[in-house]
């Protein structure tokens, strides 16, 4: 069983501005603010038929369509990562959007080869990936571009928009995608060789892309242009995860204290300080911890709060991570938005996707069980961490305010502090006066401090036991 589990925090976090020893708080950090940028990284594979492929299509359309909006109308507001409307119901919109949204996906389809696409994407006989799926979108995105430009007159007013009349020109036909379905069978034996395909093309797109940018003034002043022109396919696609599993954040623990590189991370090079916390089983046997979090909302939209036992995960380490069926895992859309706007065509035809409703409950299971691997799982070369988090998410309730990210845990919880090798005298005896009031608060005399010190016998980090008398 897992008796302990230790958290590392700087002085400054645990007494400065956040004072989460006086408040018994654990804050749960965002991926952004994680030191891992492939924290929760999500494999994902597209494979569905015709149906979800022309949805897809236009799902990417109404998406550039509405960031187009910015560009064209307000030259003043600087575009971001999140207004793309990854979310957005179609249903919803003003009729008089929503029509224009029609007109634009009428002229968009009407290309022969654009009208093919959604087959051509479905015959491919293995899972399309990241990297193939850009490629086909970068190609895609300039005529996309030439049928909302055109309307609103553009392409003849600005001469600089001129080079989306040749859009078609880049248009794939069915012999790439052919092509690509041959490859895949010439070379059973190779791994993944339409991945290394497209990892080459997204790198040597990726030196192009910087070049542009390098020689070509208009990007360095226009953040917006380079943001509709360049980079819009890519941040597209990783604002796609937004639709399939909640938002999510950690609190990280180790399942022990004497990592010189934990204590270096995390404790601030031995400066910081180092909690020491027990947990207990739940009914099913796996550790946890008590903390109060928001379960809900009163009448008056207050918070409810509750002590809820807090599973405790244990770090996964592995050289790839879960796979993510893109079509299979819409989690977070209502199913009658599922429908609309995925599963459906105009004709009321159903997708062969739509199979996940037959079995819902084994569904929803599975969905689940990705979504804890995806935020439980690091590439191996993380492993010395040893590390243990605990995670906080929700459907319903939005934890992108921080101060809902901050949970209290009981101090009966907290067993023991260990002070770093270079802990100053000034934080000690701050981090002791504030130990004895909450003891003397609850009847404690149990608390142990301990001081970390460097071992030349073992060559390890060890504790000694401090016996500090309250006054």
């Amino acid at each position: 069983m897992l008796e302990h589990l230790y958290r590392f925090r700087s002085a400054e976090a645990l007494l400065g501005k956040f004072a989460e020893l006086e408040k018994q708080e654990i804050y749960f950090a965002s991926r952004e603010e994680l030191n891992d940028p492939l924290e929760g990284f999500k494999n994902i594979f597209w494979q569905g038929d015709s149906i979800v492929w022309k949805n897809f299509l236009k799902h990417y359309l109404l998406c550039v369509l509405h960031i187009s909006a910015f560009f064209i109308t307000d030259g003043e507001y600087e575009i971001k990562d999140d207004d793309i409307p990854i979310r957005m119901v179609i249903k919803n919109l003003p009729p008089r959007y929503q029509n224009q949204y029609q007109e634009i996906c009428d002229q968009f389809f009407k290309n022969e080869r654009i009208q093919k696409y959604p087959e051509w994407l479905a015959s491919r006989n293995s899972p399309i990936r990241r990297n193939e799926l850009l490629f086909y979108l970068k190609i895609l995105h300039y005529y996309a571009l030439k049928c909302i430009f055109s309307r609103h007159g553009l392409l003849s007013k600005y001469p600089e928009y001129a080079f989306l009349n040749k859009a078609e020109e880049m248009l794939l036909d069915f012999e790439y995608f052919d092509k690509v379905n041959r490859l895949v069978v010439q070379y059973p034996n190779v791994e993944n060789i339409e991945g290394i395909i497209y990892g080459v093309q997204k790198n040597i797109h990726d030196q192009i892309y910087l070049t542009a940018i390098y020689n070509n003034p208009y990007f360095h002043k226009n953040h917006n242009g380079k943001f509709i022109f360049l980079e819009f396919p890519e941040k597209y696609l990783k604002n796609l995860e937004k639709i399939i599993h909640p938002e999510w954040y950690t609190a990280c623990f180790q399942t022990n204290y004497q990592n010189p590189s934990m204590w270096s991370y995390y404790g601030h090079n031995h400066k910081g300080i180092c909690l020491k916390f027990k947990t207990t089983l739940s009914s099913q046997g796996t550790p946890t911890i008590k903390l109060q979090r928001i379960v809900g909302f009163d009448s008056r939209m207050q918070p409810r709060l509750s002590y809820q036992d807090t599973s405790i995960f244990e770090i996964k380490y592995n050289d790839r991570y879960p796979e993510i069926d893109f079509f299979r895992s819409l989690g977070r859309l209502p199913i009658p938005v599922l429908y609309d706007q995925w599963y459906m065509d105009e004709n009321k035809n159903k997708s062969s996707c739509a199979d996940i409703f037959n079995n819902e409950g084994q569904w929803r299971k599975k969905y689940w069980d990705d979504f804890l691997n995806t935020v439980t799982v690091k590439l191996e070369g993380w492993s010395h961490e040893k590390e243990h988090r605990l995670i906080l998410y929700g459907l319903a309730i939005d934890f992108s305010n921080k101060e809902n990210r901050k949970l209290k845990y009981n101090f009966s919880d907290l067993e023991g502090i260990i002070f770093g090798i270079e802990t100053s005298m000034e934080d000690k005896i701050e981090i002791i006066k504030i130990i004895e009031e909450k003891c003397k608060k609850e009847g404690r005399n149990n608390f142990k401090f301990y001081q970390a010190n460097y071992s030349t016998r073992t060559g390890k980090i060890e504790l000694f036991e401090m016996n500090i008398k309250f006054r």
